[in-house]
């Protein structure tokens, strides 16, 4: 998993203080943390603003292209298509 220090940053963000640094983005464990931190945030942001549950589709879109991304309604996504594609596969 790919954890830019544009991420990192928003991720310390969310949090209130800066838990991870540029180290922590070479260690699994953290990595993992960090991009469920971000993409729980933005999750819950986009279900307390619509009141719908946000597909794996949507979360595969704010991981590749960020959340004001995400929420536009012309954004196609081969990569999300392939994320849910693989998701679909683990939840047989």
């Amino acid at each position: 998993m790919q954890i830019t220090p544009i991420a990192l940053r928003d991720c310390n963000r969310i949090l209130g203080y800066t838990k991870y640094t540029l180290e922590d983005r070479t260690d699994r464990a953290k990595s993992f943390a960090i991009a469920k931190i971000i993409l729980d945030h933005y999750g819950d942001v986009r279900e307390f603003r619509t009141g719908k549950k946000v597909s794996v589709r949507f979360m595969a879109n704010v991981w590749r292209y960020g959340y004001k991304d995400a929420c536009s309604t012309s954004l196609r996504s081969d990569y999300a298509n392939r994320v849910s594609n693989l998701v679909g596969l683990y939840r047989r």
